[in-house]
């Protein structure tokens, strides 16, 4: 094995200590042919989850923890790209998140390898097994289909299923996102990848090679859940950042932008709400939507006046969504 740093691991904890220990493992059981290391940034966990972080510190000299004080969170600011990227060796960077974690142990390779014969490839994803935060019960599979295949910004942005853990990217890359797209996102992994998808390849390996649990309680899909509020100001912060992004491109990829659009457009509409048409994106989106889809946001708003909403309950599968009452707080 070359013990020189191919691959830098980066993941950002907070209050997980029931998964950590199985993320943590994930990423040592990788075997590769070269070396990697794992950059943990917690923030502030009150619940032992620092002190498993550090007892796997302690024991492997590949794991390296970075701590606060105190939880900055609410301060708005990306610890990948202000934090652990700048101290990253790797030529490549792999992301996994404290609640998910990789199930196979040549996960890293296959994609290094990849990435290496491929040059102008940018992002390397793969499919993942998704299980209930809650119970862990398997709840079906996310990615782009059951066959390899190469992807680009339109597949990206038309239908948006691909795990945060299943990211290989190269750190040049990173850095170059980091520093041309710095407005505020409401999430880290799509715009991170459309990025991606804007300067170069992108592959996807059809193996379920990690497993994201939805929905783990305190998580930003299980908050959106038991608050209508948060959820309507996660779709409007959305349509806000695509129009950050169509700025920063030149409207060059404005399609891509206003069919990824679509789906917030019809949730917010959905729920009554019109503020969406303050939005460049969110306006043209709303204008393009075809005649089926104009007849979904209407079965939603009639479910929403009646006090119910879907939600989603599988991944895969026929029965995806279910019809539960809602939560008005």
């Amino acid at each position: 094995m070359n013990n020189e740093i191919l691959v830098s691991i980066l993941s950002i904890t907070y209050n997980q200590v029931k998964y950590v220990k199985e993320m943590l493992d994930g990423f040592l059981n990788q075997e590769t042919d070269f070396g990697f290391e794992i950059l943990i940034h917690d923030d502030a966990s009150t619940d032992g989850t620092l002190d498993i972080l550090r007892e796997y510190e302690a024991k492997n000299s590949c794991v390296h923890i970075f701590t606060e004080n105190s939880n900055r969170f609410s301060e708005g600011i990306n610890y990948i790209n202000e934090f652990l990227l700048p101290n990253a060796k790797g030529k490549y960077i792999a992301i996994c998140e404290g609640d998910d974690y990789w199930c196979a142990r040549d996960k890293l390779q296959k994609q290094v390898d990849y990435m290496e014969s491929h040059p102008s490839c940018s992002l390397c994803t793969h499919s993942a097994y998704v299980i209930s935060g809650n119970d862990g019960l398997l709840l079906g599979t996310m990615g782009a289909g059951s066959a390899d295949r190469s992807l680009n910004a339109f597949d990206l942005a038309k239908e948006w299923h691909f795990p945060t853990a299943s990211f290989l990217f190269k750190r040049s890359d990173a850095l170059s996102y980091a520093e041309k797209w710095s407005f505020k996102t409401p999430v880290g992994d799509f715009p991170r990848a459309f990025y991606l998808a804007t300067v170069g390849d992108v592959f996807f390996l059809a193996e379920e090679m990690s497993v994201y649990r939805f929905c783990t309680p305190g998580s930003w899909t299980s908050l959106n859940i038991e608050d209508e509020r948060r959820l309507i100001h996660g779709g409007l912060s959305w349509l806000t950042m695509l129009d950050n992004i169509n700025k920063v491109t030149d409207r060059q990829f404005e399609n891509e932008l206003i069919e990824n659009g679509k789906s917030k457009v019809i949730r917010l509409r959905g729920r009554g709400n019109t503020e969406f048409k303050k939005s460049h994106i969110g306006n043209l989106a709303f204008r393009s939507l075809s005649i089926m889809q104009r007849i979904k946001y209407l079965i939603l708003n009639l479910c929403w006046t009646l006090g119910f909403d879907f939600q989603r309950q599988a991944w895969s599968g026929n029965r995806q969504w279910r019809i539960a009452r809602r939560n008005s707080k």
